[in-house]
């Protein structure tokens, strides 16, 4: 028995809406912060796409922070709801607004980075706020972890969230939310100017030197041998894949869908729905 309930309305709109305010033309016209911070990284994507690992293996450069999963971003968000709820108050908002915004946040991250000069922010979710990330720090760069889509979204029905991710209870519900991912994503691709790099979970696990030389390089950094040693960096790891970055990688879980495929027909019908 399903005791959560995810609504799809509200959250259909909120894409909806979102895709509307931050259309091309809008974010030609927008203004931008002045921060001129390039050292913020944000990895994003589904839950369970490879998020996790992928900030494990950015946390192991002695230049990189690995923050974790913050809700920083989605709390601007709030406070960017004016008399419209967000993102429907953006095009009010002012350059003076998002500086404000902007080097609020970078003090912070400074303040807990440990004189580290590059920061991750894993919070998979910031998927739905590129926009507005664009807006605030036009300098930074976005890691897009993606993965199988059977494999992320049946790794997320087998996970018992702490908190939230109410869409994952039920597989029409996964299918649904992973579609309006997608359609985000293939938005911001075609609309933003801020660099953004697909991984890919496959190919990160199969060949990790090369996706790791690829994803320094993208954020700006050199390459350093401790990135393939990840499950040796004493860090916190707050996520459900806290176990998994503490040993090396492995590819187990690629294709682990295949186990249950009699089982996945409402997902796969909903998933692959055109």
């Amino acid at each position: 028995l399903n005791r959560f309930h995810f609504d799809r309305n509200a959250h259909k709109k909120l894409v909806d809406a979102t895709l509307a305010v931050f259309n091309p033309d809008n974010m030609k016209r927008f203004p931008r912060s002045g921060n001129p911070d390039h050292e913020l990284l944000f990895i994003v994507g589904m839950p369970r796409s490879g998020t996790t690992l992928t900030e494990q293996i950015l946390a192991s450069h002695p230049k990189v922070f690995g923050a974790g999963e913050l809700t920083h971003i989605r709390d601007i968000a709030a406070t960017l709801d004016s008399q419209y709820p967000f993102p429907l108050g953006m095009p009010g908002t002012n350059q003076e607004t998002l500086d404000q915004l902007s080097f609020e946040h970078t003090k912070t991250l400074r303040a807990m980075s440990n004189g580290r000069p590059f920061v991750t922010d894993k919070m998979p979710s910031n998927f739905m706020f590129l926009g507005l990330i664009e807006l605030l720090f036009p300098n930074a760069r976005i890691l897009h972890c993606i993965r199988d889509p059977l494999d992320t979204c049946l790794s997320c029905y087998f996970q018992l969230f702490s908190q939230g991710q109410y869409f994952s209870y039920n597989h029409t519900d996964l299918a649904f939310y992973y579609q309006q991912y997608r359609r985000l994503m293939t938005h911001w691709k075609s609309t933003l100017s801020i660099p953004i790099m697909d991984i890919h979970y496959e190919d990160l696990v199969r060949d990790p030197e090369t996706i790791s030389r690829n994803m320094l390089e993208f954020s700006g950094l050199s390459w350093h041998e401790d990135c393939l040693d990840f499950h040796k960096t004493k860090r916190a790891v707050r996520t459900a894949s806290y176990d998994q970055v503490r040993r090396p990688i492995y590819k187990n879980s690629v294709n682990r869908w295949k186990n249950y495929e009699r089982y996945l027909s409402p997902l796969k019908e909903e998933l692959f729905r055109t």
